[in-house]
């Protein structure tokens, strides 16, 4: 359960804080409690989430001990395996909605090693895959970096020091 004045992680919102649990009367049936979500980045944006469904959306933002965690296992986790181009996009949007950094360092590894393959076969990153990929990176290094209280452009480097 979240309390007013946690910080969580929303796939589609980024990194919010919970600042109030209001109800909408926009219409009768949606007149339940909603968290209210303001995004941390100081966005003017407010995200509104049943309180009922809110387990299924968001999550609480990694502690400084779970990013550390994550940085040091990053390179022992595999990378996605798909086998049918159809589905493809499918799980890319899958691992990014469930906001685990562990699936999201799955797809990261994914398009990386088939950004390889293709530049070797003389074609060119598509745009499905490009897109995934800088979402999936996006929120990985912007939690992390929250978690552990730098910028997001210094995440990279430290996990590659740690896969050394």
């Amino acid at each position: 359960m979240f309390n007013i004045g946690d910080i969580v992680v929303s796939s589609n919102n980024g990194i919010c804080k919970i600042t109030n649990i209001v109800k909408l009367d926009m219409f009768q049936e949606m007149n339940k409690p909603c968290f209210l979500l303001e995004p941390v980045t100081g966005e003017n944006t407010k995200v509104y989430i049943p309180v009922e469904t809110a387990e299924k959306r968001v999550r609480k933002v990694l502690n400084k001990e779970e990013a550390m965690d994550v940085i040091a296992r990053a390179s022992d986790i595999e990378e996605m395996v798909i086998d049918d181009e159809k589905d493809r996009e499918h799980r890319y949007k899958e691992a990014i909605q469930s906001s685990d950094p562990e699936q999201l360092i799955r797809v990261i590894k994914n398009m990386y090693h088939r950004r390889k393959q293709r530049t070797i076969q003389g074609k060119k990153t598509t745009a499905v895959d490009e897109r995934y990929f800088k979402i999936a990176v996006h929120n990985l290094h912007s939690e992390l970096a929250f978690a552990l209280g730098c910028k997001e452009d210094e995440i990279q480097d430290m996990i590659q020091k740690q896969a050394k």
